[in-house]
Parts: structure tokens; sequence; C-alpha cells
């Protein structure tokens, strides 16, 4: 089993698997085997560890319901994609940033440096069209060199 199917079983992030591979009380209690050169638990270890503690549940074992609600959760966090209207004739940062498909701080960077084009109206940068455009044209050109 690896590292990421153990924390999709139990729910949890792969920091909080390792944290309990790393935990003196579970030192020896996981058995390891080696495949492709990936470090892997036994599911017998595993299996071993978890009927002797009581923090955590494995996913099969959850009522449907929990399960419903910790996925609306999940989904929560997600955040959609900003929609851009492209026929606009300046963008703010982040509207740059989806249209560019960079993050945010790399499109601050990007003026920041001058790379591209912006004017400071206040705290908030915007960016014309057209100072997209070049910025994309010239990203293509240098690809093509």
């Amino acid at each position: 089993m690896t590292m990421p199917e153990m924390a999709r079983l139990l729910m949890i992030t792969r920091d909080q698997v390792y944290n309990i591979l790393n935990q003196k009380r579970n030192k020896g209690l996981f058995e390891f085997v080696y495949i492709a050169d990936q470090r892997r638990i036994t599911k017998e270890s595993f299996e071993r560890w978890h009927a002797g503690q009581e923090k955590y549940c494995k996913l099969c074992d959850k009522p449907e319901s929990e399960i419903a609600a910790m996925e609306r959760k999940q989904q929560e966090m997600e955040k959609p994609r900003l929609q851009v209207d492209k026929t606009k004739e300046v963008f703010t940062l982040q509207e740059a940033a989806v249209l560019l498909d960079v993050t945010y701080k790399d499109v601050r960077k990007l003026v920041l440096t001058g790379e591209l084009e912006a004017k400071k109206y206040g705290t908030k940068y915007l960016i014309s069209k057209d100072d997209i455009k070049w910025f994309v044209f010239q990203r293509e050109l240098e690809r093509e060199n």
C-alpha cells in the first residue's frame, strides 16, 4: 500500500500519514517493502495498526451520510475558476492570471519586473487587452526560437 493510498483510505492528508508513520509509538508496527524502488506499507501491518487504534476510521467503515458530507465539504473548499469576460478592454491581475493560465503571483511578478505592461490606479493594477495580446505574442515568438 502506498502512502497516498493509506491517506485516501483514512480520508486524511499524506502529511498526516507520514506523521503517523513517524510517531514513536508506531515505530516497528509498520512493515515496509520496496516495489520499483518505492517504499510501501504491507496491508497486514496496516490492518494490525488500524485494529490497535481508535482515532482513525477507514473510508469503508464510515456511514454513507458521513462520506457524502465529507465530499460536499471538499467540493465547497475547491473554488471554481474565475470566469473572465474576454470582451473587456482592461483586466485585473486575477483576470489576467486566468487568461494567461498562470498564478496571480506570477502575473504580479511579471508586472513588477516590467515584462507585462500595466497601469496602476490607486492600489490596483489594470492590464489592457492589447498588452495581454502583446505579451502572449512575445511568448509565442520566444518558444518558436
